[in-house]
């Protein structure tokens, strides 16, 4: 179990290497603000990311993102405030739909996790599949205090009955192609499996999986090697001694 930064009351089984999509419910629902457009107004606007994600339909957008959100459109700046992993989940479905990619329709892998050293935060990578292709290498998420990070917005087959017999099967084999695609043949990917610190390569079997993606494999098979190797040499010993008789 995990903790959960954003909920310090609760505890998570963290994201695991299957097959995620978003919960079309839950991310329109989820709430943000934005600053009133009026000249001189200081005031903000109770919204959702389904309302925004509707109103900038068919508009060119560019955002840019600090301690609020700043949407740049065709009509102007839109300054959009509220929990940081809202406003990631937005932007995000934004840069997508602008690359002519439906977010809810798009496939979602986690594949690393990482805490920071300073504050108590942990970050999710995830990579995006949509139309038969890697459309996204990164896609982080944080979990901090009064992030918002809410990890049930991600659905999962995991989680979805199955009617045939070869269901979990065919599953397993979609998750496996993608993240062995990611890691043959995206820049991010091929970083994957050349980090020092041996991060776990998900149903990955390419040329570095038992020098650094797989250790675990590797510690075995030479704890395997060195009790074959003590065999031979009590074996040797004795043959020595009865020899020596």
């Amino acid at each position: 179990m995990k903790r959960l930064w954003s909920s310090p009351d609760e505890n998570w089984n963290g994201f695991q290497p299957v097959t995620y999509w978003l919960d079309v419910k839950k991310v329109l629902a989820l709430p943000l603000t934005q600053e009133d457009s009026e000249v001189g107004s200081k005031k903000t606007i109770s919204t959702t990311v389904g309302e925004l994600y509707k109103t900038l339909s068919g508009q060119h957008v560019e955002t840019e993102s600090s301690i609020d959100t700043e949407i740049t459109t065709e009509t102007g700046k839109l300054i959009v405030t509220g929990p940081s992993f809202n406003r990631e989940i937005l932007e995000i479905l934004l840069s997508l739909r602008q690359d002519g990619t439906n977010g809810f329709e798009a496939l979602w892998f986690w594949y690393n996790s990482d805490s920071c050293r300073q504050d108590p935060q942990d970050s999710y990578s995830f990579f995006v599949v949509a139309e038969d292709r890697i459309v996204r290498e990164q896609v982080m998420f944080f979990d901090a205090h009064d992030s918002g990070f809410d990890p049930s917005v991600f659905d999962s087959e995991a989680l979805s009955p199955l009617i045939w017999f070869g269901d979990k099967a065919w599953r397993a084999a979609k998750a496996r192609f993608w993240y062995r695609k990611f890691y043959d043949e995206t820049h991010t990917g091929q970083l994957m499996t050349l980090r020092t610190d041996h991060p776990p390569l998900h149903y990955y079997d390419g040329p570095t999986a038992g020098r650094i993606g797989n250790l675990p494999m590797v510690a075995k098979l030479l704890s395997k090697i060195y009790f074959l190797l003590w065999i031979l040499i009590m074996l040797a010993a004795l043959e020595l001694m009865l020899h020596w008789r």
